[in-house]
């Protein structure tokens, strides 16, 4: 995930998240949700550059540039990732500074490939790679545990970044993670369409008519990622929130629509949406599809593969493609 430049820098790769079982178990009564999910990595990736300023005065310079076709944006209209304190990116650096008392200035580029409020965890991807990153350039030696508590400080899905494996069930929050081993690449078309969804109307939505349903176990989809099942993975896909979002947001209802037309072996709508997914018998029948979903004019689509732990170390362009 972390790869010296030099002693004063260091690249990461950002992975990407899908949801292939997302349960709802309940409201808490700090006003969240239990949840059950298998989460996988995926190839397409943000990539994030930390060097070391010269002083020490805890200034972060933070830029960020786009990459891909998802972010289509012009003088007219505001980037849509934020370069301000609200960014993630930029809470982790803090979070790390304030905890371990560290000063030295840092300069933290990003390069964003993974679309904004698509339930793919972009935004969590690079906050989790902020604090490996400064964890090394900074020398505090902080373990994955002592990482991973200050990851769920700002996220539920950060967590699921900061270690190295493929696929986990996390549970809670998303902070208790039970990593598993998959077999197979599963080769993968996305899709975002070009209207959002609000992450709370959708857990409301759910609340208010969903809540009473009978749950699902994750033994099943975890059994067969373990020994790599592609058609058995496909048949178990399950998100509790894709009827609640599809309800409020009419152009999800015809992207998942389509997707349920074309010959792949399973499709889902990812975390609380918008981007869908389709699990594909191979990379050329994903190209295939990718016009298909764009004719339809509802959506941008990227074809992209799970992300495994052997590709972890070092920096390795994704080898996936986009189109507006």
């Amino acid at each position: 995930m972390c790869q010296w430049l030099d002693r004063q820098s260091v690249l990461l790769r950002a992975p990407a998240k899908l949801n292939l079982h997302l349960e709802v178990l309940g409201r808490r009564t700090d006003g969240f949700h239990d949840l059950e999910t298998v989460m996988v990595k995926l190839d397409l990736h943000d990539t994030l550059l930390l060097r070391l300023g010269e002083a020490a005065n805890s200034n972060i310079d933070f830029r960020c540039h786009y990459a891909s076709p998802f972010f289509e944006v012009n003088s007219s209209s505001p980037p849509p990732i934020p370069t301000d304190s609200s960014n993630l990116v930029i809470k982790a650096a803090r979070l790390l500074q304030t905890t371990t008392n560290s000063h030295r200035d840092i300069q933290i580029e990003l390069t964003k490939r993974i679309p904004v409020q698509a339930g793919l965890g972009g935004g969590s991807s690079d906050a989790a790679a902020t604090l490996v990153g400064l964890n090394e350039l900074w020398g505090l030696n902080l373990s994955i545990p002592e990482l991973e508590q200050l990851a769920a400080q700002l996220g539920s899905d950060v967590p699921f970044f900061i270690n190295t494996h493929t696929a986990a069930i996390c549970r809670g929050r998303g902070e208790q993670i039970t990593p598993i081993s998959v077999r197979g690449n599963f080769p993968l078309i996305l899709a975002q369409p070009k209207t959002g969804l609000s992450t709370p109307a959708v857990f409301n939505k759910w609340s208010e008519n969903y809540s009473k349903s009978s749950s699902r176990s994750v033994k099943p989809i975890q059994q067969a990622l373990t020994e790599g099942k592609t058609s058995t993975v496909s048949r178990l896909l399950f998100n509790a929130l894709q009827v609640p979002a599809e309800e409020l947001n009419s152009q999800l209802m015809q992207l998942t629509s389509l997707f349920r037309k074309f010959p792949v072996p399973g499709t889902l709508m990812t975390g609380s949406g918008s981007c869908c997914f389709g699990i594909c018998h191979s990379f050329r029948q994903a190209a295939s599809l990718s016009p298909l979903l764009r004719a339809a004019r509802i959506a941008r689509v990227c074809v992209t593969s799970l992300h495994h732990k052997r590709m972890h170390h070092g920096y390795h362009r994704s080898s996936y493609q986009t189109n507006g």
